[in-house]
């Protein structure tokens, strides 16, 4: 498989912001007889890399500048992994996880479609390293940001009432 990677930077609510998409060329083998059945869903690994947040809401970008800043005092770092992401970004990661998870209910553990996204609507993103990603689960609320599901520790929207109120019950998945 080849990987082609363009790197482009821009500076946005004090947050610098690198853009690195991915490229894949070639057709993927067919899965091997040997191949666990695609039921059986793993655990996908963290996002990686620094996301848009320039489609972020107003509201999301605000939050996110200051829950990193107060990531930084803490000596911790926080970054965007996937921000805002386009309606067909969103559908071929979609595509992709109905074909890795083999059904659609298996991909929506994981993977939501672009009418239910909140990546799409710039109401989400997914941060890393994983110190930071624990680091917002503690102090996010400060901001109005929530961990949302229980089984992706680096995705946070802005679930809280009102900055400083409590989060809500995570859901188990997407």
């Amino acid at each position: 498989m080849r990987r082609v990677a363009l790197a482009g930077a821009a500076l946005c609510a004090g947050i610098v912001v690198v853009v690195v998409p991915r490229v894949s060329g070639g057709t993927p083998p067919p899965p091997s007889p040997a191949a666990p059945p695609r039921s059986a869903v793993a655990e996908p690994e963290a996002p990686t890399g620094v996301g848009d947040v320039t489609g972020l809401t107003p509201s999301m970008r605000r939050a996110v500048a200051l829950a990193t800043d107060a990531a930084r005092r803490d000596g911790v770092e926080l970054r965007v992994t996937s921000g805002w992401r386009s309606a067909e970004h969103q559908r071929r990661l979609y595509d992709a996880a109905v074909a890795k998870y083999g059904s659609p209910s298996l991909a929506r553990r994981w993977v939501l479609p672009p009418e239910e996204s909140a990546h799409v609507r710039g109401e989400a993103v997914d941060v890393g390293p994983p110190a930071g990603a624990a680091w917002l689960q503690r102090h996010g609320v400060r901001f109005g940001l929530c961990r949302r599901y229980a089984n992706e520790p680096w995705h946070f929207e802005r679930l809280a009432a009102a900055k400083g109120s409590d989060c809500p019950p995570m859901e188990p998945h997407a």
